[in-house]
């Protein structure tokens, strides 16, 4: 189950990495329960791919605020074996990568610094690129009554890692983020990951919220698998509601054209050490905890409008703790990081507080 030196895999990921080290496995989607190590699983299947010389680049792409969350985790399991380049755009406004010439389109971006980069980095590199750094640089254009976008750093940096024959492996980090047909976000992804050699999928709640979830994620690996959204509801649908065996009848469909993989919880859980918890108050000046308190009624206020992440709320299951967690941590985001550093938080100016999160009379 292991590489020498590197992070030793727990028996579900050795699991999941002996089904990925088939030679006839170029597409997977890999459902993990969260916690479950899909980062670690991950850069396993990634070094392999590499070491047997099945691709030259390694590619992650994971939303924004999980970069951070990839370039740490590589560089722990790693143990410093492991090269890391985040691409952010960040990234780009160091290297000076954008053509600024006046003479030329506005839209016509010129890469070859970070080109020349890429391409000098050692054969031990994951290279993470954020969703949002694949839709810099986007154009409309238009033919007749038709418009086209093109999506410059995405079609790049897919041309870029082409350029080996043995090309690239591509896995989206919480999939369920590019599950909108025709949002700027997936068809940005799509451009760099429908052109990898070797594709993976990842995510903890593959269907998020309803079945049609699976329509979005599928057609990024082959749009036969489940066809359109009415192709869907006609397969697998009686009336308005979706047979008991619709899920099990999809995973079905999907089998020949990619691979499926679902680890639950229960597989690992036993195994885990003891929880330790601690708690550290953070102390607040009465400014700052007005501040707190002003954030947190608004996240609740927020909370209380998402009917969807009320409901599950209401009707809650341990299918569905990852979904309510993900839907609580994406309007509880702004009152995390407020309270983990008060005083380097960057405040409001209609709160008066200043930028250092003290108010000007303190």
């Amino acid at each position: 189950y292991n590489l020498p030196g590197l992070t030793k895999l727990m028996p579900h990921q050795g699991e999941t990495e002996n089904c990925l080290a088939q030679d006839n496995q170029f597409n997977a989607m890999i459902g993990v329960d969260a916690g479950g190590g899909k980062t670690t699983q991950t850069l396993m299947d990634f070094l392999r791919l590499i070491a047997k010389k099945r691709i030259k680049y390694a590619v992650a792409v994971p939303p924004n605020n999980l970069v951070q969350t990839w370039v740490d985790e590589i560089i722990n399991l790693g143990k410093g074996k492991v090269n890391v380049v985040p691409l952010t755009l960040v990234t780009l406004r160091q290297m000076e990568a954008v053509y600024s010439d006046p003479e030329k389109p506005k839209m016509m971006p010129d890469y070859q610094n970070l080109g020349r980069f890429i391409l000098s980095c050692p054969i031990n590199t994951i290279f993470v690129p954020s969703m949002s750094f694949l839709k810099a640089h986007t154009e409309t254009i238009v033919y007749g009554d038709t418009s086209v976008e093109r999506y410059y750093m995405a079609e790049f940096l897919r041309d870029l890692f082409n350029r080996d024959p043995l090309g690239y492996v591509c896995g989206i980090d919480e999939s369920h983020y590019v599950k909108n047909i025709g949002s700027n976000r997936t068809s940005a992804v799509s451009v760099l990951f429908t052109g990898a050699k070797i594709k993976r999928q990842l995510s903890g709640t593959m269907i998020f919220d309803r079945l049609t979830d699976l329509v979005g994620q599928s057609a990024l690996n082959n749009p036969a698998a489940l066809g359109n959204l009415d192709d869907f509801n006609k397969r697998y649908k009686d009336g308005d509601v979706y047979r008991p065996t619709a899920q099990k009848d999809i995973l079905a469909d999907m089998q020949p054209f990619t691979q499926n993989i679902r680890i639950r919880r229960r597989r690992w859980a036993f195994m885990l050490p003891p929880l330790i918890e601690r708690f550290h108050p953070a102390r607040l000046t009465e400014n700052q905890a007005a501040y707190y308190d002003k954030i947190v009624k608004d996240a609740i206020d927020e909370i209380l409008a998402d009917s969807k992440l009320r409901k599950k709320l209401e009707e809650f299951s341990d299918k569905d703790e990852a979904a309510v967690l993900h839907g609580l941590n994406s309007h509880l985001h702004k009152v995390e990081s407020f309270i983990y550093a008060p005083d380097a938080h960057l405040l409001v100016e209609k709160y008066g507080e200043t930028k250092t999160g003290v108010s000007k009379d303190e």
